[in-house]
């Protein structure tokens, strides 16, 4: 479990204890986590709430992954390749269901098109094609999925910035797009 709690400093105790050598979390449901807090619960099962990772094998063609535990697509998958130190692979909803806008988590790079690396988010799941930084032949895969809940993005013209959002607060997870300028030092 993760728990973050907004406006408290809490010692270790509140979240766990030591039985027979070996740390044991405690039930933190009765916490008061504060504005911004949150828990995030990771069960053994594709039950996991809002989040869930998936492992799979390359096929080098197009395939379809499924078992990350969720009614609805992922709104956001992490992929990455584990045999070949291939750049990290980040897509989203918000920005584009289809896929083909991708982000690179460890690289300084901008946005990329390229539907070859993940071609959809699916029901339950989502889709690879033949990249072999998403979908090498025999290579072994990690994604991490995270469900922003139902319903779609809104627009948000709170403040100087408009931005697309898509938010569960049940979940501690959202996912915000803007397009802007910026310069250095302001």
């Amino acid at each position: 479990d993760v728990n973050f709690i907004d406006g408290q400093a809490l010692d270790a105790t509140s979240f766990g204890e030591f039985k027979s050598g070996i740390w044991i979390p405690k039930d933190t449901a009765g916490l008061t986590f504060g504005t911004n807090g949150f828990r995030l619960q990771f069960g053994d099962t594709t039950e996991a709430s809002g989040f869930n990772a998936v492992t799979y094998t390359g096929n080098g063609s197009s395939q379809s992954v499924s078992g990350v535990g969720f009614s609805s697509s992922p709104d956001l998958v992490w992929i990455k390749n584990r045999t070949q130190a291939f750049s990290h692979t980040l897509v989203d909803s918000v920005r584009d269901a289809g896929g083909w806008r991708y982000l690179e988590s460890n690289t300084t790079n901008a946005e990329g098109y390229n539907n070859t690396l993940v071609s959809s988010l699916d029901a339950d799941g989502f889709s690879v094609g033949s990249s072999s930084t998403t979908n090498g032949s025999g290579n072994s895969m990690v994604a991490w999925a995270w469900d922003a809940g139902s319903g779609s993005a809104a627009s948000n013209t709170d403040g100087s910035i408009t931005s697309t959002v898509k938010a569960n607060n049940d979940y501690g997870f959202s996912i915000a797009s803007f397009t802007g300028a910026s310069t250095q030092g302001a």
